[in-house]
């Protein structure tokens, strides 16, 4: 790889970044963090503890807080501690990593880290080859979708993420194909209502 393209790709990813935590500041702290799961994503087994896949499930769990007030996970939380370790576990062995996660949660909070982390994709959102793939769902894997939309449709239940559980059920039938993951994590955070609106229609 030239120096050039080096150069051009950690922009593209600073710039990413940026988009999503306006802060220079934020940016900075948190690009390796980005970079990290995408390499986790393409790289670990979706059953293996050390997976974003299973990050993505703990931390929507971490949500469920029962009350009368917001409740807000912290990083001693012990489900967000979890969500987490699933993260840290997939680095196992590299400290500079794992330390970068710790350090984007406590720059980020519970709710944007996450965000961050579901986001961490190599793709652009194309709408059109999404729905053809959740065409493909129906046919071979409906239950995907069927899970996915009964999350997407509870999703406004207080103090719940059940937005990240509907992307867990939609990934979870394209779990041989990393691209088609990618896709459909580049939809979620661009076009998160248009991409669900797509699953709704596949999921009857």
């Amino acid at each position: 790889m030239t120096d050039v393209l080096r150069i051009a790709k950690a922009i593209l990813l600073i710039t990413t970044v940026s988009v999503l935590f306006p802060s220079a500041t934020l940016a900075t702290a948190c690009s390796d963090a980005n970079l990290n799961a995408k390499w986790l994503y393409s790289n670990i087994d979706w059953q293996n503890p050390g997976s974003p896949f299973e990050f993505m499930k703990s931390y929507a769990i971490a949500w469920e807080c029962t009350g009368d007030v917001p409740c807000y996970p912290t990083l001693r939380t012990g489900k967000v501690s979890n969500a987490l370790d699933a993260l840290i576990l997939g680095h196992k062995g590299d400290a500079g990593a794992q330390q970068s996660y710790r350090d984007c949660y406590r720059e980020l909070g519970p709710e944007k880290f996450g965000d961050l982390i579901t986001a961490a994709t190599t793709r652009t959102c194309d709408l059109k080859e999404a729905e053809v793939n959740i065409r493909w769902q129906h046919d071979n894997n409906f239950a995907s979708l069927r899970d996915s939309i009964s999350y997407w449709n509870d999703r406004k239940e207080p103090f719940k993420r059940y937005d990240l559980m509907a992307l867990y059920y939609v990934l979870s039938g394209q779990r041989h194909n990393d691209n088609t993951m990618n896709l459909y994590r580049a939809c979620f955070r661009d076009k998160k209502t248009e991409l669900f609106q797509i699953v709704d229609r596949y999921a009857h």
